[in-house]
């Protein structure tokens, strides 16, 4: 949906109205794209090198790297700061 998503979305709700019909999109269009990859897509890695599903992992682990090296921390802060800070992960739904 990349490129032409914000286009598609403009013209659901210019044409409804409403936001839940954009949202409804999003979704019908990630549900496609993740039934492709999952039949069109195979694995890379070769048999030997798979580590086997082992259960459920802590969500929390990546925050270990804030206990690394100095400048991988100001590093990961002023990635985050930048990324975080774009208008499509602060801005809330259309403002109708």
């Amino acid at each position: 949906m990349g490129a032409v998503g914000p286009l598609i979305a403009t013209q659901i709700l210019n044409v409804t109205g409403q936001t839940r019909y954009v949202y409804l999109t999003r979704s019908a269009f990630a549900l496609s794209e993740f039934v492709h990859d999952w039949y069109l897509l195979k694995e890379s890695l070769p048999p030997a090198k798979r580590v086997p599903f082992s259960g459920l992992r802590n969500p929390l682990a990546f925050l270990r790297i804030f206990r690394g090296p100095k400048t991988m921390v100001k590093l990961c802060w002023a990635t985050f700061m930048t990324c975080w800070s774009e208008g499509k992960n602060t801005n809330g739904a259309h403002p109708r």
